[in-house]
């Protein structure tokens, strides 16, 4: 606390305390090739201070691998640089970033389980607190077997490039395993831009957007899968909860591709979606409803009339419609439709 320390080669393990690193403001601390297991509550701890944490593992954590927050006391934004860190086996949360500033380098987030009441699991979330900003960028990163969210992006400012999120689960309490989630907070809604980057195996959907902006470019959604009770399977979800002007959710598509999936490849609910040189194929009816497999499904919410550009795309090998708009503005240049199959009997489309 209040100090300039490097932390070098140190291992610390079975924490009767809560946390194995505490850095506390206003402290500046290096961590370097370090060794924290077993920790109670939080492997590394920062907390309105600045830090470089590297080359360093974190395993079997009863709690949080990695917390980066705020000083909810004085208001005083963390700032750090995590690069070549590995988090293995969080209860809870793997690696959480409240407020502040970070950048996030080759990070490897493995099995998050969620706590005792079913809630969590998330392998990195990046949150903007209220009044205070959160700013982060993540690069040449990989999550696996985390649950509810493999990425959780609420209220905060985020650019992810070259990253892989696979075997998202869905967690017990929250019913979803979405490989990315975005959602506004009490104050901002957050963007997010992804570029060049993986999702695949995701319980739900591989990517669902609640109430806020993102666009995904040079990327890859594959293999969304139903959830336990039986629905969903989406590629990417755009959905409109909240009305309100300052939380529109709308999606640009560039450069990416959308791939075995259920339902639908992209379904928007109330948003607004933007298809650039993008593919869309392998859509399946649903296992249990056998209906759906669409490409894209646009449906209108309440308050909002959605919209659909689609330009120089394909969307193939789907069911029952390559593209669907129900009370919505679609307008498609030089793209192409083909091998739409019929579905259900109950569905929409015959192809």
């Amino acid at each position: 606390r209040g100090v300039e320390a490097t932390f070098e080669s140190v291992w610390i393990h079975d924490v009767l305390g809560s946390r194995g690193f505490d850095i506390t403001e206003p402290a500046d601390a290096v961590v370097r090739n370090c060794l924290v297991e077993r920790a109670r509550v939080t492997a590394i701890m920062i907390w309105g201070s600045q830090a470089l944490i590297e080359d360093t593992v974190v395993r079997d954590t009863d709690g949080r691998g990695l917390n980066h927050s705020y000083n909810d006391q004085t208001g005083t934004p963390s700032s750090g640089t995590y690069r070549r860190v590995i988090v293995d086996r969080s209860a809870d949360l793997g690696a959480v970033f409240f407020a502040g500033d970070a950048t996030i380098e080759q990070l490897v987030v493995r099995d998050v389980a969620p706590d005792d009441e079913g809630w969590g699991g998330e392998g990195i979330s990046l949150i903007g607190w209220e009044a205070i900003p959160g700013t982060f960028s993540v690069a040449q990163s990989y999550v696996s077997g985390s649950h509810s969210a493999g990425l959780l992006v609420r209220g905060a400012e985020a650019t992810v490039a070259h990253t892989t999120i696979v075997d998202t689960a869905a967690a017990p309490a929250s019913g979803w395993g979405l490989a990315v989630l975005t959602l506004p907070n009490e104050t901002a809604w957050g963007n997010l831009h992804v570029t060049q980057s993986l999702r695949a195996s995701s319980a739900g959907a591989g990517a669902a957007f609640i109430d806020t902006p993102a666009a995904l470019s040079g990327g890859r959604v594959r293999g969304s899968t139903a959830v336990p009770r039986g629905g969903y399977g989406n590629g990417v979800l755009v959905y409109e909860v909240d009305a309100a002007p300052s939380f529109q959710p709308a999606l640009t598509l560039t450069g990416s591709v959308i791939e075995e999936v259920l339902e639908s490849g992209i379904w928007s609910y109330g948003a607004h979606v933007d298809v650039q040189s993008s593919a869309i194929r392998d859509g399946d009816p649903h296992p249990y409803s056998l209906t759906g497999g669409v490409g894209v499904r646009m449906s209108p919410s309440e308050e909002t009339t959605p919209s659909l550009t689609v330009e120089s795309s394909l969307v193939e090998r789907c069911h029952e419609a390559g593209i669907v708009g129900w009370s919505a503005l679609v307008q498609i240049r030089q793209s192409e439709a083909r091998d739409i199959a019929p579905g259900g009997e109950a569905g929409i489309g015959n192809g």
